[in-house]
């Protein structure tokens, strides 16, 4: 464990004696009795089961104020160290019920995270589809033009990048994050923003999103295929 820096320290004190709440940042250093959880997890899902396209869906069932939140924050810190994206969010009747699947999708659309370091978790972030799309979009542009690509093939390695995504098996999302990711290619930001409406289940307008290669709404049939 690293050397625990005096205004994490500070961040830490305040959020847990304010509000009761884990911190997003410096969890690791009041964590325990966690580790055999950690261990099952990472090795038989992180580094195996997902990492080979499998999912899985779990239940952490405790009282009020058991450690939940701080153990799933811990998965979320377990997950980013594998690369993983990841999405905290609060389901509940009135914004995003259990039942209604196109409702949940929204709020896990809303909430979507790349992995973070602590200077960015400290210094604030974006979260959503379209700040995850554009930070992928970045990444690959970054590690092309280290690469040595440049110019009109620098492009074309772009656009041959975001057609990686086409054996998913919905078809429009797959259509829609590629044509999302060209948007960014050609600094169509309008397109771009029409797409990521779509993306995060706010409503399907067949004019405008058709165009992309999609061809249906986002509901309780399409939300998770």
């Amino acid at each position: 464990m690293t050397q625990l820096d005096p205004m994490v320290a500070r961040r830490i004190i305040e959020q847990v004696a304010s509000t009761g709440q884990p911190p997003q940042v410096g969890l690791e250093y009041f964590t325990s009795g966690l580790d055999p959880y950690m261990s099952v997890l990472e090795n038989d899902y992180f580094k195996s089961y997902l990492r080979e396209g499998g999912s899985g869906f779990k239940l952490v069932v405790g009282v009020y104020g058991g450690g939940k939140t701080h153990f799933m924050y811990c998965v979320r810190n377990l997950a980013w160290a594998h690369n993983y994206a990841t999405a905290y969010v609060s389901l509940n009747p009135s914004d995003s019920p259990f039942h209604r699947l196109e409702a949940v999708y929204r709020a896990i659309a809303r909430s979507l995270t790349p992995p973070l370091s602590t200077e960015e978790l400290l210094s604030g972030y974006e979260e959503g589809m379209a700040s995850f799309i554009r930070i992928w979009f970045a990444e690959v542009q970054r590690r092309l033009a280290n690469e040595g690509w440049e110019g009109d093939e620098l492009r074309d390695e772009l656009i041959r990048a975001s057609r990686r995504l086409e054996g998913l098996e919905s078809l429009s999302f797959a259509r829609a994050v590629g044509a999302a990711f060209r948007a960014l290619i050609d600094g169509q930001e309008e397109a771009f923003a029409d797409i990521c409406q779509w993306l995060t289940g706010e409503g399907y307008d067949r004019a405008r999103h058709r165009p992309y290669g999609i061809l249906q709404r986002v509901d309780k049939t399409t939300a998770f295929p």
